[in-house]
């Protein structure tokens, strides 16, 4: 390439626009005095040494010393501009098949500067190319010059090699691989890795693709196992008093194997790695000690759903599933939306908005202290009765557009503060119970409230055609 550079300065003008000096060589050495090398300019060749001049103002990132010298350019003194590296290589090794990033694939791009001088210089056929999109980190470009991204090790260390070759195979073809450290996505991804696993040898209808995929993303082919769930996985590292195998073992139902005991291990060491490099202090799962000060910001709906949910736990089998599905169920008595109840049962334990599986955390903790905790914030009855309530014409609509999925409803009324309700609980056709709440005010006593909840009833039962009991 040294004794070729005269082509190199001719190919980089006629194919990329640039020019280069006639004294410009396309080679960097190391500098004897300051050890730099992206200081270095090389303006001769005699077929032994280079000369060099390590400038003070080449580039704007670094100063070079000044120093002027000849220096064999071998045995690792330097190094070729990655354009003139590339065809280096290919003819070394050599290579048949190099893909790129597209943005080296355009006309007159890198790509193009490269096969140029491979068949001039070398005069061989360039590989065949690939171009191919971008890595993303959090939905922006990957670039070790602007410090955005990762580093092919540190992801290596981070994920189980299966979901780092899933993250890299499941996208389509010219579509970008989007990678972000955070909670969610990291959460998303061995989920989705985990259901492409568990519908390769147990759903029939999977498709033949999907299979193909999973089993790409193999090591080598170990059939069917266990995975444990990664977010429970994250939960269990930080919470030291458990027994973590036994824990996953619990929820497998049996003991694990020898192939899951190998995977479960490879899942310990990335929640590590994850809390320990990526994870915000907000994404950690540290149980506070006590109610922690952000508790007070929770509405009155989710102090009374907390305090719903512990006068109902205590019947409930301490367990995930149970205690997961007994969450969802208080949610549609209080009503609170989903998302909003999981977040105060976050935010009174975790001083987080989010965290794991709740039935998973309840079932962690000793229950005399979670129902402690959920009775810890009073609640404003006739607050969370306006914050929860709907208006007489938007239960009707509620109740015209499900009328024909009713299978019981019932309504009592209650009085506080000056404030009249009219509580329904619907039962669904498929048994789950909802409650709905519609207020009155102002209501001077009981008295008011349950003539107020005794004629909604009538009324509503006689537009909707729906049978309602009212117990007063």
């Amino acid at each position: 390439i040294l004794r070729n550079a005269d082509k190199v300065r001719r190919i980089y003008k006629e194919v990329s626009g640039s020019e280069r000096a006639d004294t410009w060589f396309p080679f960097q050495t190391v500098c004897e005095k300051c050890g730099r090398i992206g200081t270095t300019e090389v303006t001769a060749y005699d077929g032994k040494e280079v000369t060099y001049t390590c400038r003070p103002d080449l580039v704007k990132w670094a100063r070079g010393c000044g120093y002027a010298g000849k220096v064999s350019p071998f045995d690792g003194r330097g190094k070729l501009p990655w354009k003139l590296e590339w065809p280096a290589k290919w003819t070394t090794f050599p290579v048949t098949i190099e893909g790129a990033g597209k943005d080296h694939s355009t006309k007159g791009g890198s790509r193009d500067v490269s096969e140029h001088c491979l068949r001039e210089i070398f005069g061989t056929k360039p590989p065949m190319n690939i171009p191919y999109e971008f890595f993303l980190v959090g939905g922006a470009k990957m670039s070790s010059s602007r410090g955005v991204g990762a580093s092919a090790r540190d992801m290596a260390n981070f994920l189980p090699p299966e979901v780092l070759r899933f993250l890299m195979t499941k996208p389509q073809p010219k579509h970008p691989v989007n990678f972000s450290p955070d909670e969610i996505y990291i959460t998303k991804l061995f989920n989705e890795f985990d259901r492409y696993h568990w519908r390769t040898y147990h759903d029939a209808k999977a498709q033949e693709p999907d299979k193909r995929l999973y089993l790409l993303s193999e090591i080598a082919p170990e059939g069917n196992f266990h995975d444990a769930n990664f977010q429970l996985v994250v939960t269990l590292v930080q919470m030291p008093h458990l027994n973590l195998v036994a824990e996953i073992e619990k929820r497998k139902g049996s003991k694990l194997t020898e192939l899951e005991l190998k995977h479960l291990n490879r899942r310990i060491q990335s929640a590590k790695y994850w809390l320990e490099n990526y994870a915000t202090e907000e994404e950690k799962t540290k149980l506070q000690d006590s109610l922690p000060a952000r508790a007070q910001q929770l509405s009155q709906t989710q102090r009374a759903f907390l305090d719903m949910l512990a006068d109902a736990l205590p019947g409930t089998a301490w367990e995930d599933e149970p205690l997961q599905h007994k969450i969802f169920e208080i949610e549609r008595l209080v009503p609170i939306e989903y998302p909003v109840g999981f977040q105060a049962i976050y935010r009174v334990l975790l001083d987080r908005d989010s965290g794991p599986k709740a039935g998973n955390l309840l079932a962690f903790l000793d229950s005399g202290f979670v129902l402690k905790r959920l009775k810890e914030l009073t609640s404003d009855k006739p607050v969370f009765w306006r914050e929860s309530s709907l208006t007489e014409d938007a239960f009707e609509q509620w109740l015209t557009k499900e009328k024909t999925h009713v299978k019981s409803a019932t309504a009592r009324a209650d009085f506080a503060n000056g404030v009249g309700v009219a509580e329904f609980t619907v039962t669904m056709d498929d048994e789950k119970t909802h409650a709905k709440r519609v207020i009155t005010e102002p209501c001077e006593s009981a008295a008011c409230a349950v003539a107020y909840g005794n004629r909604l009833t009538e009324q509503l039962a006689g537009l909707t055609g729906v049978a309602i009991q009212f117990n007063g």
